[in-house]
């Protein structure tokens, strides 16, 4: 293929995972837009998660900074020109670090969960009140308090509406098991339910590492018979140890859907999990390859609807990702990793991995294209993006930006941006 037409074909996969039409004379490129510069006051360093499209506005929220540095949530208009509205900036007895994605209602209240914070310092669930009128302040509601036993410590992802109206999540710690030493943070981890309202319960109890799992790490996702679909970042058998897809009947049954050896060739999914409309689940994990060999970096799957297959749709070299991916209505799933190259994969290089960072799409069967790369203005993407009603796209990055810490390595890392990439 000449290299004139393979630039065509490349902008025309590009123009497609936007959702637009290319024209005779090939599609723009992806323009970066620096939309907001968080400053501390505003929030720091974003973790988890994914930015929401809401009300026609973007929110996100960051583990740090506001005005306790205990986190924030904050909202920038569509116009992306660098400003930004704090909309709730957390106290600690309120929660604290919140630390996934938010989701809102019909009525476009935000709901999402904290990392800490609360009673008893393990995490909480809350609700943000729209405003009835525009420039009003935002309600605050605090819909659950965990306390590690029997409910669950430290949910780490966001909240999924299931098709009764309810709100499903995972709290990574905490609940009836024996994982790990005495107290709050004791157990292997819980799937609870909590009502708009506040009502809340557990519906599954991760109770020994080598039966169900331990540590869910990644959203669940609800499917339209109200099963309730997610992953532990540790297995179902001492030789599947990497991992396993579960899903819990609206009975309650419970079920080992499939399993991530640690044998490879993919181990330990994290980030936001997807479900196409046939019910196949995608989603990223830490590592790819097959043992003995080394780990080579992350990877995105997908396991199949009826067969419940696994199979690696790509994997990042030795790129850095904890992003998950997110799911276009074209059907492309867009994900993002850092730009540093990763040779030794223990848990503290992992850590401290940063990269200026590259935003991906992939359509399933395709090879991945390479939509925009980031560079320090936007350091370390964290999550992946998503598109609000014009087909822009939207992300967070951990650092880059204001610089608000002390610089790491001679690298002013910053408080972490948000940004739009334009078609």
């Amino acid at each position: 293929m000449g290299e004139s037409r393979k630039n065509n074909w490349h902008l025309a996969l590009v123009a497609a995972v936007f959702g637009l039409v290319a024209s005779t004379s090939g599609a723009r490129a992806s323009t970066v837009t620096t939309a907001y510069q968080f400053d501390g006051a505003t929030g720091m360093a974003p973790r988890n998660g994914n930015l929401l499209f809401s009300g026609g506005a973007i929110f996100g929220s960051t583990y740090g900074g506001g005005a306790n540095d205990q986190g924030a949530i904050i909202t920038v208009p569509l116009t992306a020109d660098g400003t930004g509205t704090l909309v709730y900036s957390f106290t600690g007895t309120q929660g604290a670090h919140p630390n996934g994605s938010l989701v809102a209602d019909a009525g476009g209240n935000l709901y999402g969960t904290t990392q800490g914070g609360g009673a008893a310092n393990v995490g909480t669930i809350f609700k943000l009140i729209r405003p009835a009128a525009a420039g009003g302040a935002w309600g605050f509601s605090l819909l659950h308090e965990f306390a590690g036993s029997p409910d669950g410590a430290m949910p780490i992802v966001g909240l999924t509406f299931g098709p009764d109206g309810a709100l499903y999540g995972t709290a990574k710690f905490g609940g009836t098991g024996t994982c790990v030493a005495p107290g709050v943070m004791n157990g292997c981890g819980t799937v609870f339910r909590i009502t708009t309202g506040g009502a809340f319960r557990v519906i599954h109890q991760f109770a020994d590492a080598f039966v169900s799992g331990r540590y869910p790490s990644t959203n669940v996702v609800v499917d339209p018979a109200g099963n309730v679909i997610g992953t532990t970042s540790t297995g179902a058998t001492e030789a599947d140890g990497g991992g396993n897809l579960f899903r819990i009947a609206p009975d309650g049954t419970f079920l080992v859907v499939s399993t991530f050896s640690v044998r490879g060739p993919i181990v330990n999914p994290i980030g936001t999990i997807v479900r196409d409309s046939a019910g196949s689940i995608y989603g990223m994990v830490t590592f790819s390859g097959t043992f003995p060999n080394p780990p080579t970096g992350a990877a995105v799957f997908k396991i199949a609807a009826i067969t419940h297959k696994t199979s690696v749709l790509t994997t990042l070299g030795r790129q850095a990702s904890t992003s998950g991916v997110t799911l276009s209505r074209s059907g492309a799933l867009y994900y993002t990793t850092t730009g540093g190259s990763v040779t030794n994969f223990d848990a503290a290089a992992i850590a401290v991995m940063q990269g200026p960072g590259t935003v991906y799409a992939l359509v399933p069967g395709s090879a991945p294209v390479a939509i925009a790369s980031l560079d320090y203005a936007n350091l370390s993407p964290i999550g992946s993006v998503i598109a609000d009603s014009a087909g822009n796209l939207w992300g967070q990055s951990s650092a880059g930006g204001i610089v608000c810490d002390a610089p790491s390595n001679g690298t002013q890392s910053g408080c972490g941006t948000i940004y739009k990439l334009t078609p």
